[in-house]
């Protein structure tokens, strides 16, 4: 036994004296890995002030992934690192059992702007590489792909409000053009989310961009047709392709034209080739087509085009995103052909069929010069990229056709008499034929909302309304700006988009706090977001201002049936059905 436990302690002497002489070698290694891989103490709010104190690319700013750990990702040069290790990625809030301030990893440079080599740390400062790509997408995501991961990392920091060398824009897509007066097409979640829109690469012009908004969308096939209105815009220039209305075959040869990652490959158009897969694109259904086109951020919107240059389908690589399937699916340009007769005015819109056969180059040099860049945004900037004309000096310039006259006197009768007989759809033609002559006259907007909401076409009288705020003037004698909010609210109301309408509502508030009409509306809003003591509060404020409608009787009713205010309830909707409500005799059958 004595002779075992000699044995042992003489064992643990070599290795305790063979781990001294080990520390003491890679002593200047770990002190170098201390100061490099483990930046001690290091805070969110210390890389914040970083990042704030000086022009970011990019890449750089405060990562996290699904799980709430937080990276920042920022420039770091050090004469013991290779030059093209760019970047560092250093943990700034982690669990528990990590330490915040370790530095997991670098990114290293590519040829491929935008894409970067993931470099993980190993033991004392040696780095390995692990076979991932780190893709920087629409600046605000990051996706990691690899065998041992793959994750996306979303940006929490800087926010488009902060100090950041990237500009205003929130995204981008493409989108071709369906006539010679400004209508485009594109997908709608290009532009779905976007308070502001600019066109770029007309007449293959990057250097100026031209404001545009929504006409026409439908998330159903993701298309979304938006036109330029703009005074400095003249012509799209002529349209050289049809819209095909037959359904493609498997294994048709087609193209993609479009601007895949315009914000790191550049804005030069770009062709890809591959061919029709399937003509359904399974769960996606009949709406999509799958091809083979390698196809990626940017291009969605983008013409798919046949071998003679007419137009097979719609890229709509970031719809495959959204709902789960693989990127590579088209809407069928069938679809977008619905879309347009859906429409009084696009459903005038003619195209050419192209069937003379010609080489490729050629079909992509005609076609190229009708497919735009989209830049989206989120926020609507004070001035655009090339300080062209902003809404306010837009409403400044003297425009003589602006002006009230007969005619337009005239027009809005016509389309008051036919909204009074239930004619909407005969008074949304008109307006739309007069917004074809002049898209700033903000009353055929106005009118023509307040018509498509009559029909139930509530996302258009939403859209109009926008329009009309953009060109109110705080003039006119047919409406004022609260009821402007008041009809919006409404509309986003019906389609469930309860907190818009909330916020649209204060508005209205702010606009004029007078009017009753507006609270009698927020409060119907806070009984669909069961919030009953308020929706109480503004509607007794309501019939207190001397607005006894049955709407606010009912609906106030119903909010203290809610908290069990029975008593309360039944006097609101005897008081409701005294005045006329069908819905508050039928309550009080149901629950006399």
């Amino acid at each position: 036994m004595k002779k075992y436990i000699s044995l042992f302690v003489l064992l643990m002497s070599l290795i305790l004296s063979v781990s001294a002489k080990s520390d003491k070698k890679d002593e200047p290694v770990k002190k170098w890995y201390k100061q490099s891989y483990c930046v001690e103490g290091y805070t969110e709010e210390e890389a914040r002030l970083l990042h704030n104190s000086r022009e970011i690319d990019p890449i750089e700013g405060i990562w996290q992934n699904y799980n709430g750990e937080r990276w920042s990702i920022e420039r770091f040069t050090d004469q013991n690192i290779p030059e093209q290790f760019k970047y560092r990625i250093v943990k700034v809030k982690t669990f528990k059992y990590l330490t915040p301030g370790m530095v997991d990893g670098f990114l290293e440079l590519t040829a491929d702007k935008g894409t970067f080599n993931l470099v993980v740390c190993h033991r004392y400062g040696k780095v390995r590489y692990i076979n991932h790509i780190a893709t920087l997408l629409y600046r605000n995501r990051l996706d990691i792909e690899g065998w041992l991961w793959n994750f996306r990392l979303m940006k929490v920091y800087p926010t488009s409000e902060s100090k950041s060398a990237e500009d205003s824009y929130t995204g981008t897509g493409s989108g071709f053009a369906l006539s010679s007066d400004g209508y485009i097409a594109t997908c709608n979640h290009v532009t779905e989310d976007a308070k502001h829109i600019q066109v770029t690469g007309i007449n293959g012009d990057f250097t100026r961009f031209y404001n545009a908004q929504v006409i026409l969308s439908d998330p159903m096939t993701d298309l979304s047709v938006i036109k330029i209105n703009d005074p400095e815009f003249k012509t799209l220039g002529e349209v050289n392709y049809d819209l095909r209305t037959d359904v493609p075959v498997e294994g048709e040869p087609c193209y993609a034209i479009g601007y895949p990652r315009a914000d790191l490959l550049g804005d030069n158009v770009k062709v890809t080739n591959g061919i029709i897969s399937a003509v359904n694109a399974g769960k996606a259904g009949p709406v999509f087509c799958q091809i083979s086109v390698p196809v990626t951020y940017g291009n969605s919107g983008g013409p798919l085009i046949d071998g003679n240059g007419n137009v097979l389908g719609i890229i709509s690589a970031g719809y495959g995103d959204k709902a789960g399937y693989m990127a590579n699916l088209a809407v069928k340009a069938s679809y977008l052909k619905l879309l347009l007769e859906s429409d009084p005015v696009l459903r005038k819109l003619t195209f050419k069929p192209i069937l003379v056969k010609r080489s490729l180059t050629e079909i992509v040099r005609q076609v190229k010069d009708n497919v735009y860049l989209i830049k989206v945004s989120n926020s609507e900037p004070e001035s655009s990229k090339n300080n062209i004309v902003t809404d306010k000096s837009i409403n400044s310039i003297p425009r003589p056709e602006l002006q009230d006259n007969g005619n337009r006197v005239s027009v809005l009768n016509e389309v008051k008499e036919k909204h009074r007989s239930g004619n909407y759809e005969d008074a949304v033609n008109i307006l739309s034929e007069e917004l074809q002559k002049d898209s700033l006259w903000a009353d055929a907007y106005y009118f023509r909302a307040l018509c498509y909401s009559a029909l139930g076409r509530q996302n258009e009288a939403i859209l109009d309304y926008d329009s009309v705020l953009k060109y109110h003037k705080g003039k006119s004698t047919n409406y004022s700006l609260s009821e402007i909010y008041q009809n919006k609210s409404i509309c986003q109301a019906f389609v469930g988009a309860y907190n818009g309408a909330l916020e649209t509502i204060d508005k209205a508030i702010i606009a004029d706090e007078s009017d009753a009409k507006s609270y009698e509306v927020r409060g119907c809003i806070y009984y669909y977001l069961r919030d009953y003591g308020k929706c109480i509060d503004d509607l007794t404020r309501t019939i207190e201002k001397g607005n006894r409608i049955t709407t606010a009787y009912y609906f106030r009713a119903l909010a203290k049936f809610a908290l069990k205010d029975f008593a309360g309830a039944r006097l609101d909707m005897e008081q409701a059905a005294s005045m006329g409500d069908e819905d508050a005799a039928q309550w009080l059958e149901r629950y006399r």
